[in-house]
């Protein structure tokens, strides 16, 4: 298979571009977890609820870049007996979760993370 963008005659195989994505998404993950850290404390020190707001919506995008790491991770998995034919769709599944994550994220404002996240700003800020 020959990938856009990599070095040109480089042949890479599926599993190694599963690989390089899982790098990429774990690396993505780490750093907005860093920034989603900062962004809460940088928030809590100044009292601005819009950072501490920011800072929560920075965690969900951590969630799905994890998951879509999870993803990746799972269908670079090797063909087993119970499996004959590898988790190659596994990365379209996850792909699937994600995306009926962030549709119905903005559409149910009563979900128990709403709630949470509405009743943890105010504790934080008083406190």
């Amino acid at each position: 298979m020959w990938s856009v963008g990599y070095a040109v005659g480089k042949k890479n195989t599926h599993i190694e571009l599963l690989e390089q994505g899982q790098r990429v998404a774990i690396t993505a993950t780490i750093v907005i977890l860093f920034l989603a850290v900062a962004k809460f404390l940088t928030g809590y020190l100044f009292n601005s609820r819009i950072l501490i707001a920011d800072a929560f919506h920075s965690t969900v995008d951590v969630v799905t870049i994890f998951a879509s790491w999870f993803g990746l991770w799972l269908a670079s998995q090797k063909k087993s007996a119970r499996f004959p034919y590898g988790l190659y769709k596994a990365e379209t599944f996850v792909t699937l979760v994600i995306g009926a994550f962030i549709g119905v994220a903005p559409v149910k404002p009563d979900t128990p993370l709403t709630y949470f996240a509405s009743s943890c700003i105010p504790l934080v800020i008083s406190s």
